[in-house]
């Protein structure tokens, strides 16, 4: 791979790393953000997975379509939530590795440049 192709392949990495960046820093904000705490933090995180553990609790009053319902409920509210989760440590990772990512571009634009130079 030239320098040229190298430079590339590090911007689409940069351009990735940011958009990571972005995203976590929207999930920040939406955790900040008092709706978003009280419909989706308090009121499905934990109220409604407590409902629904509840239900599950009285297993001889449901059929098994309405277990299944609700084990899925259970799921989707842990997958939302690892979603979120998995955006910040994505984020986080991404934010350590971009500082890295632009000195190594420059590393590599400065050699071209005393390549050309020579």
């Amino acid at each position: 791979m030239n320098d040229s192709q190298q430079v590339q392949a590090i911007d689409i990495t940069i351009d990735d790393a940011k958009k990571k960046i972005e995203m976590a820093n929207d999930v920040i904000a939406l955790r900040k953000n008092k709706h978003f705490k009280r419909l989706i933090e308090d009121g499905y995180f934990k109220d409604e997975a407590q409902r629904v553990v509840y239900a599950r609790a009285n297993i001889e009053n449901l059929d098994e379509l309405n277990q299944a319902y609700l084990l899925k409920s259970t799921d989707s509210i842990a997958f939302f939530r690892a979603y979120l989760a998995a955006i910040q440590i994505e984020g986080r990772s991404a934010r350590n590795a971009l500082t890295q990512h632009e000195l190594t571009r420059e590393e590599i634009l400065a050699e071209e440049l005393l390549d050309a130079n020579e």
